[in-house]
């Protein structure tokens, strides 16, 4: 790409620092706010399991820095 990256993903990508250190936390809230919206009837059980083995999946990815 002519010229670098564009200014917006810089901008987007300033935060990857502090994602590295708080990953882990926002992946286990976002399941829990998952689970209780499948308790509460919101979305299936099916689906929150799906959504759970999806932040998993990127939990390992953060986890083996990939």
């Amino acid at each position: 790409m002519a010229g670098g990256l564009d200014p917006l993903m810089l901008k987007y990508n300033a935060s990857i620092l502090y994602d590295k250190f708080l990953y882990k936390e926002d992946i286990l809230g976002s399941i829990a706010f998952a689970r209780a919206n499948a308790k509460s009837g919101i979305i299936s059980n099916d689906e929150f399991a799906k959504i759970e083995r999806g932040l998993r999946e990127v939990q390992k990815e953060w986890e083996a820095d990939t």
